[in-house]
């Protein structure tokens, strides 16, 4: 049987409360479907997503964290991120994921980099993802918060 399709999705919210509930529901969502989660997002996001889970939840070896500010420090080179860098830190444990079932991630990199003014920055990133999604089939979850597209240049409030 064909892998599945990649799918790659965008959400916008106005509170944090928000996105934790969405967050959980989609990690919790995954879990349950015996799907590999990788969660790519600020430690303070994490620690407010680990008071939504028990300790045998937070243990499961389908769930994987990494620390989103760690990885973006690590695969901007020359302030810019790095595609053979990216697929060392960020696709070769998604590949290695894929190849032992369906993988959901969440990233906040793009985000972060987004909040700081990178916005070239941020869409170089972004590329980056969806040339991973073309060799590997994953659901992709990147959220936003509805300040950030307010404050960037040209957008209509």
């Amino acid at each position: 049987m064909p892998p599945s399709p990649s799918l790659h999705v965008a959400q916008f919210y106005e509170d944090d409360q928000f996105l934790t509930d969405s967050l959980v529901e989609f990690m919790k969502a995954g879990l349950q479907g015996k799907e590999r989660v990788i969660i790519i997002a600020t430690a303070s996001l994490w620690e407010t997503l680990c008071h939504a889970f028990n300790p045998d939840e937070l243990c499961d070896e389908h769930l994987t964290f990494f620390d989103a500010n760690v990885l973006l420090a690590e695969l901007m080179v020359e302030d810019w991120p790095d595609y053979s860098v990216f697929m060392q830190v960020v696709g070769r444990p998604i590949q290695e994921a894929c190849h032992r079932g369906r993988v959901r991630v969440y990233g906040e990199m793009v985000a972060i980099l987004w909040s700081r003014g990178l916005y070239q920055e941020a869409l170089c990133l972004e590329g980056l993802w969806n040339t991973l999604q073309t060799t590997e089939s994953f659901t992709l979850l990147h959220a936003y918060p509805h300040r950030l597209h307010a404050h960037t240049p040209g957008a209509d409030s």
